[in-house]
């Protein structure tokens, strides 16, 4: 038949939504940025790709569904509050604006090697996140991005040069730690 010649998502278009399970179990949401090249964001850019009162550990798969997963959107886990790990999958090239603000329980952050940018508040207001590293790949990060990140240890930064001191407002002193 015709339909057994085509993938079930060749129907989808650019902007198209599903849903989809992490390797936990959980339901999240997933754009379509190009279906010609089969790339997805995390999210839908407005609301949380999950349900706000997930718990515990969250893995993002690098690829669903046929979709090379590119991109963590704009608020994808906005008033996560109770998550307490993520895992980011190699591949993802971008965090959006917002995207783990208020992730309160969030206890560390390893931002894999080919992230070129880390928007606005990407982590404000995790309050208990302790370290993060961010790889060398990274040219562009957002204001506040650790804003009242106050419980901040260590900053592991690939990134040679200094980073504009309003990214850690009201948190640690110099906190990059060249690797």
């Amino acid at each position: 038949s015709l339909l057994s010649m085509f993938p079930l998502g060749a129907w989808c278009e650019d902007g198209d939504t599903f849903v989809a399970q992490t390797p936990e179990g959980c339901s999240m949401t997933f754009t379509v940025i190009s279906e010609a090249e089969r790339t997805v964001c995390v999210g839908n850019e407005v609301d949380p790709a999950i349900e706000v009162e997930t718990k515990g550990k969250i893995t993002i798969p690098a690829t669903v569904n046929g979709y090379q997963v590119k991109r963590i959107g704009e608020r994808a886990f906005v008033l996560c509050n109770q998550i307490e790990e993520i895992i980011l999958p190699t591949g993802i090239t971008s965090i959006g604006n917002t995207a783990f603000h208020s992730c309160e329980k969030l206890q560390s952050m390893n931002i894999p090697e080919g992230v070129k940018s880390i928007g606005t508040s990407a982590f404000a207001l995790c309050k208990e996140l302790k370290t993060i590293t961010i790889p060398s790949s990274v040219t562009e990060l957002g204001a506040w991005m650790l804003l009242e990140c106050r419980s901040l240890q260590s900053v592991r930064s690939g990134i040679l040069s200094p980073s504009p001191v309003y990214i850690f407002t009201f948190t640690v002193n110099d906190p990059l730690i060249p690797e």
